[in-house]
């Protein structure tokens, strides 16, 4: 189609001059007035694709540049971009990755970097005699990823040969993180498997040609998957043992398989790529790929995909732009205890194919804090970060605007003063899990008023608590940095490109009304403002939409090493008890009144430290008679606990009373003290229990 610059008619309506080029790009439909239109169809082309579009800007109006976002409007910043989901949406989308499903038509998804995942079981099959071996095929990912890492059956993490290509790997007899695996059975493997990384030339599996229904011809070329091969144990018992089971069967139907994978190969190497060509060098280029979790090669490789990707030829993409993109996360600031000094920016994630292109590449920017603009009809990527050289900006000052600038502070339903960023943890095998960050107390009360302003989001691509709680507080911070100017500049303004950094100067009295200005005198002086649109007029002037840039709130925090909980998942007599040394076990007449005075008891006297348990259980007999269990909720400091009867029987003097204390916290217990005591008299007096100590008394 025709694009017209300018057009010239004569009185008769004949057309005496124009100005025109060739366009086969996206298009956009504008109603009524095309100058009035044009703003809609900019927000319009931000929002999302439009049915039949090819192109994630789409709309291409003469002179207008705007800027596709994975920051702003991520936590409702503006610009009708949809926000991210919180944290439950997160963790019910976490759970849908690592789901085992059968389908023929459902669709693979795409993994940069590494990432537990489940998988679409396109085949499964019996075998053998008495149909004793399962046949899956498991297909993972798009291919080609770099490799497996582990892998997971039925939620037990095993310990194979090897996890390579090009053979068929058996589970050891010892689990990853030690202890007998479930499916080392009687001396051998139950479980077999086959990898495949999903080249374009791979061949069909060995494992699955065991079944007559897989040939050669099945070699799911371009998908990862894995070959399985389950194999049942006939169960065997113990005749001269009262038949007592000795091997068990390991499985109880179809096993549930999660692979720990290094995703996908990208190009990694483009900084002087030629781009004057209007096609695509993708296909050519595969065999120099290699595994990246850098933003910017992963986002580059799912714009240029023509397969799970948009396709974009070499032309439509500035790659000088996404090469100083992949330095900028490349580099390698310290987070402290536990990850270091470590990449500064990482994608691991799992691309839903389900999802719209435009939402997919919103989750692959959210990981590098990427602006994606698009200009001259190129992609760009930049990436939210400090700048180094601000003095190299350029500088918009009164000589350049032209009539009143409109500006617009702190919006309070986007500012936060605490965030929750729910992820998946690659120290928990990849389970969800929280970081919080949170501003003080004092800060909150003297600048919200003491409002909770809190922002729940999930971040897909993250997989480490220190990245978490380092993009937490970035969320929180960026969120109360943002005064937004409209202004219009003469054509000075010309050369800026939506989603670059410039300064911004405005005197609050006119150019020349001052002799000596001082700071008093300026709105802004050489403030630092990302350009978010920008817009040439037909009168040569430029209308910029900027929002407040802070260089000081990128600086990566050093965290603290996380706590280990693990002392107090299960209760543990040396943290959480401290008895005394009056264990008392006794008889006693009382001769004044009461029921109480009915005969002898034992007593049992504990000071719990801290009362992190919720509760105290007595197993009891006598005599070695029938057990009798109670259980009393747990105490901060000392307690005394005495029994006159056991099982509805009454103590009496020379009774061997045989007891078990036991800590109980949620579904744990451990045991405290394991001993008897014998009644001897009829006052109270104090019984020496040589093992007591091992138990936590003294």
């Amino acid at each position: 189609m025709k694009i017209y610059k300018k057009i010239v008619w004569d009185k008769d309506g004949k057309v005496i001059e124009e100005d025109s080029y060739e366009y086969n790009g996206p298009i956009t439909e504008m109603k009524g007035n095309p100058i009035k239109s044009a703003a809609k169809a900019v927000k319009k082309a931000v929002k999302g694709f439009v049915k039949g579009a090819v192109d994630l800007g789409r709309s291409i109006i003469s002179g207008v540049s705007s800027l596709v976002s994975g920051f702003i409007g991520i936590f409702g910043m503006s610009y009708d971009m949809p926000s991210f989901t919180g944290g439950e949406n997160f963790e019910a989308s976490l759970q849908g990755i690592t789901v085992n499903k059968q389908s023929n038509v459902a669709k693979i998804p795409v993994v940069y970097g590494e990432r537990k995942i489940g998988g679409v079981r396109v085949f499964v099959g019996s075998g053998d005699t008495d149909n004793k071996y399962l046949y899956i095929c498991l297909a993972v990912a798009e291919g080609e990823i770099d490799s497996f890492q582990g892998i997971y059956i039925n939620d037990e993490r095993q310990e194979l040969s090897s996890f390579a290509t090009g053979g068929v790997r058996t589970v050891n007899k010892t689990k990853f993180g030690g202890g007998d695996s479930s499916f080392y059975v009687n001396g051998a493997s139950r479980a077999s498997f086959e990898f495949f990384t999903g080249s374009e030339d791979q061949s069909a599996s060995s494992l699955l040609k065991e079944h007559n229904l897989w040939t050669d011809d099945h070699r799911l070329r371009g998908v990862a998957y894995v070959a399985c091969r389950f194999e049942w144990v006939k169960a065997e018992f113990d005749q001269e043992n009262e038949g007592e089971q000795t091997v068990f069967n390991p499985w109880g139907g179809i096993p549930t398989i999660n692979v720990i994978v290094r995703g996908k190969k990208v190009l990694t190497s483009y900084a002087s790529k030629d781009t004057s060509n209007n096609t695509s060098s993708y296909e050519g280029e595969i065999g120099s790929f290699a595994y990246s979790n850098n933003p910017a090669d992963c986002l580059l490789d799912y714009l240029r995909n023509t397969r799970y990707g948009k396709g974009l030829n070499d032309n439509r993409i500035n790659f000088a732009d996404f090469h100083t993109a992949r330095g900028v996360c490349n580099q390698t600031p310290n987070f402290g205890e536990g990850l270091g000094t470590a990449t500064f920016l990482l994608c691991n994630d799992v691309i839903d194919t389900n999802e719209t292109m435009f939402e997919n590449t919103k989750k692959i920017m959210q990981s590098c804090r990427g602006f994606l603009p698009y200009v001259n009809g190129r992609y760009s990527l930049n990436i939210e970060t400090a700048e180094s050289s601000p003095g190299d900006l350029q500088l918009i000052d009164d000589r350049h605007i032209i009539g009143a600038i409109a500006v617009t502070s702190d919006d309070k339903n986007a500012r936060y003063n605490e965030a929750k960023v729910t992820f998946a943890n690659e120290e928990k095998d990849f389970e969800s899990d929280t970081q919080i960050f949170a501003l003080p107390t004092t800060t909150i009360d003297s600048e919200d008023n003491g409002e909770p302003l809190i922002l729940d989001i999930g971040a897909p691509g993250i997989t480490r608590r220190e990245r978490a709680l380092d993009f937490a507080e970035y969320l929180v911070r960026r969120s109360r940095k943002q005064v937004t100017v409209s202004i219009k500049v003469s054509n000075e303004g010309q050369n800026i490109v939506a989603g670059e950094l410039i300064k911004l100067t405005h005197k609050f009295k006119q150019l020349g009304d001052m002799s000596g200005p001082t700071a008093e005198n300026y709105l802004f002086n050489e403030k630092l403002f990302r350009v978010i649109s920008q817009r040439l007029n037909y009168d040569g002037t430029v209308d910029l939409t900027l929002f407040e840039h802070q260089n000081d709130i990128y600086d990566v925090t050093q965290q603290q090493e996380d706590t280990d909980l693990s002392p107090i998942q299960a209760a543990k007599a040396d943290n959480i008890f401290k008895p005394t040394d009056s264990f008392v076990a006794g008889t006693t007449i009382d001769t004044t009144s009461g029921a109480d005075s009915s005969g002898a008891f034992i007593q049992f006297e504990i000071t719990e430290a801290d009362g992190l348990n919720t509760a105290i259980r007595f197993i009891l007999n006598i005599n070695g008679g029938t057990d009798s269990e109670t259980q009393r909720a747990a105490k901060t400091g000392k307690s005394e606990d005495k029994f006159y009867s056991i099982g509805g029987q009454k103590l009496a003097v020379g009774d061997s009373v045989n007891f078990k204390i036991y800590a109980v916290k949620g579904v744990n217990s451990t045991l405290l003290q394991s001993s008897s005591a014998v009644i001897t008299g009829t006052t109270s007096q104090t019984v020496s229990v040589t093992d007591a100590t091992s138990g936590g008394f003294a």
